[in-house]
């Protein structure tokens, strides 16, 4: 599990980054991924973002007081300084992004073929296994009978 430092409460504190909260300012320094959505607060340089896995642009973005949002799941590839966390988890920009992925989608028109497919497939492997069946009662129906007039015989 990623730790990040956060300040919380006037403390500095290294936590896991899934406990980080709304109202936290969290330190961010290069190599580090941005772990929630929030505002610029402060730092000695521009902070250079790598952004490419939410805007697929594949340049690094500077960040300072007139760009100051920082989007979770964004990596830091330059510069050290601290943000205010604005949104969590779902809330987040990446959270949004993930579920509405990850929603529930209607069938295609080739799923919804292959499922009329599937259970005439399933049909017709269930008369073949009756008309088998049936099949083999009446030859072992005849069998028992002809062993039997074979018996009387006898």
């Amino acid at each position: 599990d990623k730790k990040s430092t956060v300040i919380r409460g006037g403390e500095v504190l290294e936590i896991p980054s899934m406990e980080i909260r709304v109202g936290d300012v969290v330190k961010l320094s290069t190599g580090c991924a941005i772990p929630a959505d929030g505002l610029f607060i402060s730092s000695l340089e521009d902070v250079m973002v790598n952004e490419s896995n939410m805007t697929g642009e594949s340049g690094d973005v500077k960040k300072n007081r007139e760009d100051p949002i920082l989007l979770s799941g964004c990596q830091v590839s330059m510069g050290e300084g601290t943000m205010l966390v604005t949104a969590v988890g779902e809330n987040s920009e990446w959270g949004k992004t993930i579920a509405s992925v990850q929603q529930e989608q209607g069938q295609t028109p080739l799923q919804a073929k292959l499922d009329d497919l599937a259970i005439l497939i399933g049909k017709i492997g269930l008369t073949a296994a009756v008309l088998v069946f049936a099949a083999l009662v009446i030859w072992w129906a005849i069998e028992i009978s002809q062993c039997w007039a074979a018996k009387r015989l006898i």
